[in-house]
């Protein structure tokens, strides 16, 4: 049975108390924080989309623009947040870097800069 519990959820219940906060916690709440005060509202809008399979040609609808602008658009934000993502997390202790690296590769996402993944050249897609 103990093999259907996440990690996630056997930390939350040992904890002491329900005041108490683990290190992901902390740092992933750091992240949506700062996220949401690097990125202007319109990109907001575009990650909250793209994060809930909302069609590209819906989402270029809300915001008023053509399909193809709207992927570009979410083109360049990728680019951008990884970026962003990256200076983020060498202000973090290590402790907090390694939770929210633990997170994003959960997720699916890497935080090596593409000239690394690509064995040091960067025209990977």
């Amino acid at each position: 049975m103990a093999e259907c519990h996440s990690e996630y959820d056997l930390r939350r219940s040992s904890s002491a108390s329900a005041e108490e906060t683990t290190p992901l916690d902390t740092a992933v709440t750091k992240l949506a924080k700062w996220s949401a005060q690097a990125l202007r509202e319109d990109d907001q809008s575009l990650m909250a989309g793209v994060s809930h399979h909302v069609p590209m040609r819906e989402l270029a609808a809300q915001l008023g623009i053509s399909y193809a602008a709207a992927r570009v658009r979410v083109h360049r934000l990728r680019e951008r947040f990884r970026k962003l993502v990256l200076q983020h997390v060498t202000s973090l202790d290590a402790e907090e870097q390694r939770e929210v690296e633990r997170f994003l590769r959960r997720a699916g996402h890497c935080l090596e800069p593409r000239a690394e993944r690509a064995g040091g050249r960067d025209d990977t897609v």
